[in-house]
């Protein structure tokens, strides 16, 4: 409960003139399970293929999606005898190698060799892509290294406001802006996965015709297309994981 009074008063505080700091606030919370504690060995490079400064960054990946997948926290030493598991990473003629191991039944299984192009940019998919391999591997669950968070960022242009739907890894990183509507635009949320169709889609509610409607976008393109052709307000889309059925709010 205390949780909940701080967020309605951070909220609530803007209205009465307060002054509320802009630095980062982190509430935390207790889970039903413990953590298992993960030990996230340096990454080596014994050919010099790859530089230090860019196998830090790698490493720096590797260990937020260990930290924050839901299952495990990194340890900063191997010599910790409740140590769960242990990832160790190798780079040869720029391609790197991950190998994990679990301490309660001695296996060791080795990822095959990713290699890496030296932009971040597009080596850190991959890499979330291979914590999500090892993730289910220990857990046999899907992890969520490799999803992407959909949003919209708000400024004032002229005397108006508005926003475009931006995209993001789910460390925040490559974020990419998505529409560029040059109005307000609220809400996204994409379709969920389904082997059949594209994966890329999203819903959002778009106020370019005025009225609040409900329009499909896609990650390849700028613009959306109307949803529903309804008179009125249209908002706040949510969709089943089946994709057969949306709900939302209409006047």
């Amino acid at each position: 409960m205390k949780y909940k009074i701080v967020t309605i008063l951070l909220c609530i505080l803007p209205l009465f003139g307060q002054n509320v700091s802009t630095e980062e606030i982190r509430v935390y919370l207790s889970t039903s399970s413990a953590l298992k504690p993960l030990y996230l060995g340096k990454i080596e490079c014994q050919d010099g293929s790859i530089d230090a400064k860019y196998l830090s960054e790698l490493q720096s990946v590797l260990a937020f999606d260990f930290n924050y997948n839901g299952a495990t926290r990194t340890i900063s030493t191997q010599s910790d005898r409740n140590v769960s598991y242990v990832i160790k990473g190798e780079v040869q003629n720029k391609s790197l190698t991950l190998t994990y191991h679990t301490s309660q039944n001695g296996s060791q299984k080795k990822l095959p060799p990713l290699s890496l192009t030296g932009a971040l940019s597009r080596d850190r998919k991959n890499l979330h892509r291979l914590s999500d391999a090892i993730y289910k591997s220990l857990f046999g669950k899907e992890g969520v290294a490799s999803t992407k968070i959909i949003y919209t960022t708000k400024q004032k242009k002229g005397d108006r406001y508005i926003s475009e739907v931006w995209t993001c890894d789910w460390d925040g990183a490559n974020a990419r802006e998505i529409t560029h509507e040059n109005h307000l635009c609220v809400t996204p949320v994409f379709l969920p996965p389904n082997s059949q169709y594209s994966n890329d889609k999203f819903l959002y509610v778009s106020f370019k015709q005025g009225k609040s409607k409900i329009f499909i976008g896609s990650l390849s393109q700028t613009t959306g297309k109307r949803l529903v052709e309804l008179n009125g307000n249209q908002m706040l889309p949510a969709i089943s994981s089946d994709r057969k059925k949306i709900a939302f709010i209409c006047d």
